[in-house]
């Protein structure tokens, strides 16, 4: 593994389950009821991060806050890191790939609950890969790192704020992961932002196949013959497209601690994981994998 500072647009943009042999495949779309419009999905569960897209959709503008604290300092926008895995990795491909990453870098640092932040830093980073069939991999994470004021290690960057040390959770955008390592159980929930949205552990998440290919199996049948889902891992990349194809892409946000809140749709959507959870949301990622596809 090697770090390297990217010749392409340098700057600061700001448990599992036994294996069982597939015996069914889902043809049927996901539900079309986008959860966006009502907070529920089409069976009536609740989206657990609809009042944090909401609040970031009504056009809020952080004002100039009166008194500087933890929560209302302005968050640093750390330069973009880029991770090269492997030193094989034909130059043309990962720098295409890498552009591609960058668009998707962009889309989520400009959505408004991260392009102003206060409360965290924000440190993002691109890592890069192929697997042994030849597809290029890579993912677009961002950290958000509290901010700390009363810690001698705080640095000020031209009115904006960071505290090296500290732990923060991460949003996290893959493309063509490999679905092997994805052992968890899942289920489709439907649409929300016009986004397929699925649940691991009943923790939702958002993807896009793009293919004629689904990435998500329904078996038959589990201890109570009922019909279950998982990773359709064996079926579904198509290794015959071109390397820098974007086949997959999965989305989620990582924390580390319990958060109060999160389970019953009262976590404050301007905490730094408030935040993270809210760009992930907002973006129309069908769109953009589209607009990557564009990308030469």
């Amino acid at each position: 593994m090697r770090f390297r500072q990217s010749p392409f647009m340098v700057g600061a943009l700001a448990a599992s389950i036994f294996a069982q042999p597939v015996i069914a495949r889902e043809t049927e779309d996901v539900p079309a009821q986008d959860a966006l419009q009502t907070g529920r999905f089409a069976d009536g569960s609740k989206f657990l991060f609809d009042h944090m897209v909401s609040y970031w959709n009504d056009g809020v503008e952080e004002s100039a806050p009166t008194e500087l604290t933890d929560d209302t300092a302005l968050g640093f926008i750390d330069e973009m890191k880029v991770v090269l895995q492997k030193k094989t990795i034909p130059k043309k491909e990962a720098a295409l790939f890498e552009r591609k990453l960058r668009l998707i870098a962009q889309e989520v640092l400009s959505q408004p609950s991260l392009r102003n932040i206060r409360g965290a830093s924000l440190h993002p980073s691109i890592w890069i890969d192929q697997n042994r069939h030849g597809i290029m991999q890579g993912t677009f994470s961002v950290y958000a790192v509290p901010i700390r004021l009363n810690l001698s290690q705080t640095k000020n960057v031209n009115g904006r704020y960071w505290t090296p040390g500290t732990e923060g959770p991460m949003l996290e955008i893959s493309l063509n992961s490999n679905l092997v390592y994805m052992t968890q159980s899942v289920r489709e929930k439907g649409i929300y932002n016009n986004n397929p949205i699925a649940e691991i552990h009943e923790t939702p998440f958002p993807y896009v196949a793009n293919s004629d290919r689904r990435p998500i199996a329904t078996l038959c049948c589990d201890h109570s013959g009922e019909s279950y889902q998982e990773w359709d891992n064996d079926g579904f990349y198509n290794w015959t497209l071109p390397a820098t194809k974007v086949q997959f892409l999965f989305g989620k946000v990582a924390h580390a601690a319990y958060h109060q809140g999160l389970r019953d749709g009262t976590h404050p959507p301007t905490s730094h994981l408030g935040r993270l959870f809210a760009a992930l949301y907002m973006v129309n990622w069908p769109d953009v994998v589209r607009r990557i596809e564009e990308v030469r």
